[in-house]
This record gives structure tokens, C-alpha cells and sequence, in this order.
């Protein structure tokens, strides 16, 4: 049996609303390629939740029908999709700001978490953020890196402010090592099965001049063969593989 101030302990604890993350996925993903390398959004996500409390991640990010099965998989991961329609122009490049969405969301929800963690180096958002600081309700930013971060949004933040270009090495994703070994892979394997189907075909053909021309003929021929592959480098291994 629990004593009453367990029971109120945990009435608490269980009565605390959970972090929620607005997440504007164009700032950070160009922010951190510019910088060269790619962000894996599974272990952000993880981050977040341990790190910070974090129930629910809104990724704000354009919708572009050819991206689908990216958007079902950042959906797998847990994160709330919420799509702003990218706009065409004839003479204007594609242009779908989700400026305005980020912060409405933020404001719908601002009952439903004790405290929010926003995820963008934009000076837009300086103004939600000294809201939110106000209303005791923001747990930090996140910039993707201290060069290409508002200076008003660093201020507005009064020191609940992080940068993500210093945890490259736990949030980097490693995917594109390991596509490039298997390329390679896939390469070394190619020039194999060449090599054995050339062997395959000399010695068909040594056979053939052994039975037409005799022994002597046919180790001449594979003598001489031999002594171009050398000179050509056609039996080494390609220095690329």
C-alpha cells in the first residue's frame, strides 16, 4: 500500500503534460547540407524524446506528391506530418513557406504541453518564441548552427538555445557510407564474374587448340595471351574497386 505522498507524487507526475517539438524541416535540412551532411531524422527524434520529454513531433515541411514514400516514412518514425501546398509559378521557382503554420499549430496546441521545443534557426519565429518564453512554455530552440541563426531569436530565447551543428557525429546520418560500400560491392562482384567467365572461355579455347593443334600449340597460346593481359593490365584489379 502507498503512502499519501507517494500517491500524490505520482498523481503529479502522471497529471504533467508531455513536450511537444515544432519542427520546420526546410530550415534545418538546408542549414545542416549546407554544411555537408545529412540529418537522420530517427535518431532526432529518439534525441528529442529522451532528451527533452518530447510526445509529439511536428515535422512542417512542402508537400510534393513524388516525395510520398518519404513522407510515409518519416510518418513510421512517429513524427505529425503537417504540409503547407508548394506553389508554381511560370517564372518562380517552387515557394511554400510553412512559416505561418508552424506558429498557428503552436498556439492550437498550447494547452495540450507543458512545454514546446522549437527546431529552427528563422528570426520569423522571434516573436512565438518571446511568447512562449513569457508564458513559461518553451523548453529551448534548436538551430541547426549558431552562423545562420537569428540573432533576435537567439536573444528571444534568453540562453534556452542549442545548436545542432555539434552533434554531427550522433545525429548524422550514415546511410550514404554504407550505400557507397555496397556500390562498390556491387562493383568488385561485376569484375568477378567477368574474370571467371574470360577464364571460363580461354580454357574452352585452350581445349579446342589442344585437340586441333596439339599441346605445344595451345601452351604457346595461352603463353602469349597471358604475356598481353600482363602488358595491358587487363588481369589486375580496376584501382576503383
Amino acid at each position: 500500500m502507498t503512502s499519501p505522498n507517494k500517491q500524490s507524487k505520482q498523481k503529479k507526475k502522471s497529471d504533467k503534460r508531455p513536450n511537444y517539438a515544432f519542427i520546420d524541416n526546410q530550415n534545418v535540412n538546408v542549414s545542416i547540407q549546407r554544411m555537408g551532411w545529412k540529418i537522420d531524422r530517427g535518431k532526432m527524434i529518439r534525441r528529442l524524446r529522451r532528451d527533452f520529454d518530447v510526445d509529439v513531433a511536428y515535422l512542417f515541411m512542402w508537400y510534393i506528391p513524388e516525395y510520398q514514400k518519404m513522407y510515409d516514412f518519416f510518418e513510421s518514425l512517429w513524427y505529425t506530418l503537417v504540409f503547407r501546398q508548394v506553389v508554381q509559378w511560370d517564372h518562380i521557382p517552387n515557394k511554400g513557406n510553412i512559416d505561418t503554420e508552424l506558429v498557428l499549430q503552436a498556439m492550437i496546441d498550447i494547452r495540450k504541453y507543458e512545454q514546446a521545443v522549437i527546431v529552427s534557426g528563422d528570426g520569423d519565429f522571434t516573436s512565438l518564441v518571446e511568447h512562449l518564453h513569457s508564458k513559461k512554455k518553451l523548453r529551448c530552440v534548436i538551430a541547426p548552427n549558431k552562423r545562420r541563426t537569428s540573432d533576435f531569436l537567439q536573444e528571444s530565447a534568453d540562453g534556452r538555445f542549442l545548436y545542432l551543428d555539434g552533434f554531427k557525429r550522433k545525429l548524422g546520418y550514415v546511410g550514404e557510407k554504407k550505400e557507397k560500400k555496397e556500390k562498390k560491392e556491387k562493383r568488385k562482384k561485376k569484375w568477378v564474374e567477368k574474370e571467371k567467365q574470360e577464364t571460363r572461355s580461354k580454357k574452352k579455347e585452350w581445349a579446342k587448340t589442344y585437340k586441333s593443334e596439339g599441346k605445344q600449340a595451345a601452351y604457346t597460346k595461352q603463353d602469349k595471351q597471358y604475356k598481353n593481359d600482363t602488358e595491358s593490365g587487363d588481369g589486375d584489379m580496376p584501382f576503383w574497386l
